[in-house]
């Protein structure tokens, strides 16, 4: 553990799988191929294309509940990028241009307004039943009208930027639905702009994969990026009230059979998701992110594959480390933890006690298919 922070298995649907790790081992095998040369008086040629394989394994016990640590409930979370935005057409993202801001509030080069073909401005949904669209105004940075909130993302001169409407759809949740949700502003992982990113909170305990989404895509492709969904919701007290064969039956059942994605079985059906365990977060104690009146502060590992990193090598550095316990998110190019898989798992009872030794090897990978 890194200040209290245990290491934790990351699963498709949010859940969470804190594991008691009395043993790290984190290998990295660069494939650096040396051999001597004929003739040279055994001079070593070598070559590295890079590919290294990293394998990451814990070890440790499973206990009852009440004989370790555990966390207390944490609510769900997502998260809203503003300064991103995923274009089908190009798979790919880029940040969010005026052009693209000015497409998502016009139809038939007619800017939706608060007067003016509201019904079809695109809309933020939050639940069934509570949702903020976008207009275009000439003095408000957001309002209501006939019951719907609205944020303006265009005043019909120059775009909103996207603090500006992050802030604004902050507001719209602070002042109409704090019963349901707080919000607060960060900055974007992908554009680095400050105040960017709005990150949302249920107030009530569960899970809701549905939902924020965008009720349609009119006009045009250009969305802004949903980071997360309301999905990782963590019980109070973890998982208090499990006995330790409780606890390795439930990772038992999850490694014998989970599928993310693809097609399989007879009937060819959609497989995946669900509890099949996508990541890995793994704390340290670090010096350089300690604020000043502390001497660590509890940071993840994360992984520096892509060309991302590889251009850019300053983005390697601890100081990109995010604090333990933060939200995982399974985005490109995230510093919140590690993707990838477990590849072997072995659990070993202690003679007659309720307590099992386990060892779990951790293949990190970027995509899974």
């Amino acid at each position: 553990m890194a200040n209290g922070t245990p290491i934790r298995l990351i699963q498709r649907n949010g859940g969470i799988i804190e594991l008691n790790v009395t043993t790290l081992s984190m290998d990295v095998d660069r494939k650096f191929n040396s051999r001597p040369k004929v003739f040279t008086g055994s001079q070593r040629t070598a070559t590295d294309a890079n590919l290294s394989r990293a394998v990451i394994t814990l070890e440790g016990i499973i206990t009852d509940d009440d004989a370790v640590f555990q966390t207390a409930e944490t609510k769900a979370t997502a998260s809203i990028d503003f300064s991103y935005k995923i274009d089908s057409r190009k798979r790919g993202g880029e940040e969010v241009s005026d052009d693209d801001k000015k497409d998502m509030v016009r139809i038939n080069f007619s800017f939706i307004t608060q007067s003016s073909q509201f019904h079809k401005a695109p809309k933020l949904r939050l639940s069934s039943t509570q949702e903020i669209r976008f207009v275009s105004d000439t003095s408000n940075a957001h309002g209501e009208q006939s019951g719907s909130h609205w944020v303006r993302l265009h005043n019909q001169t120059t775009a909103s930027t996207a603090s500006e409407i992050a802030t604004a759809v902050k507001a719209v949740i602070d002042d109409h639905y704090s019963s349901d949700f707080t919000a607060s502003l960060g900055t974007s992982l992908y554009t680095g702009e400050a105040n960017a990113v709005v990150t949302i909170t249920r107030t009530a305990s569960g899970n809701d994969k549905k939902f924020p989404k965008y009720a349609n895509k009119e006009p045009g492709d250009s969305k802004f990026h949903i980071v997360t969904k309301f999905n990782n919701h963590v019980a109070a007290g973890g998982q208090s009230g499990r006995s330790a064969g409780d606890k390795v039956q439930r990772l038992w059942g999850v490694l014998n059979n989970s599928q993310d994605g693809a097609r399989g079985g007879f009937d060819k059906q959609l497989r995946g998701g669900g509890d099949y365990i996508i990541g890995v977060q793994v704390p340290f104690d670090s010096i350089v992110n300690a604020g000043d009146t502390e001497k660590y502060s509890a940071r993840n590992f994360f992984m520096t594959t892509g060309s991302y990193y590889l251009r850019e090598p300053d983005r390697k550095g601890v100081e990109n480390a995010v604090a333990a316990g933060a939200r995982f998110e399974d985005t490109k190019n995230s510093y919140t933890g590690i993707k990838g898989g477990v590849d072997k798992a072995t659990f070993v009872r202690m003679g007659g006690e309720p307590i099992y030794q386990f060892t779990i090897i951790f293949l990190p990978a970027d995509v899974i298919l």
